[in-house]
């Protein structure tokens, strides 16, 4: 998910929109501190990562829906087809 969410923000610059990112990734970031410290006496070290991950899939669905709003979609269908032919491989 941080390659997507590379790719994602760099397509948000390419309309010469910079809120949009920046707000939510600080979504993002303040979803990561509230679930690493909601889970830190439950799962030591482990909430951490665990919350970076929550928060980097947070981050990659809030861009690909906001994005709609720049007239961009993305043919989930045919992507999702290609990739099921590489697993094989």
């Amino acid at each position: 998910f941080y390659s997507i969410n590379k790719v994602l923000v760099s397509s948000y610059y390419a309309f010469s929109d910079t809120k949009t990112p920046l707000r939510i990734q600080l979504v993002s970031f303040l979803l990561s501190v509230i679930v690493s410290m909601s889970l830190m006496f439950f799962l030591k070290h482990s909430a951490i990562a665990l919350a970076s991950a929550l928060s980097s899939i947070v981050t990659s669905s809030l861009l690909l829906f906001y994005l709609k709003h720049h007239q961009v979609s993305i043919p989930f269908a045919t992507v999702g087809k290609r990739v099921l032919k590489m697993v094989p491989a």
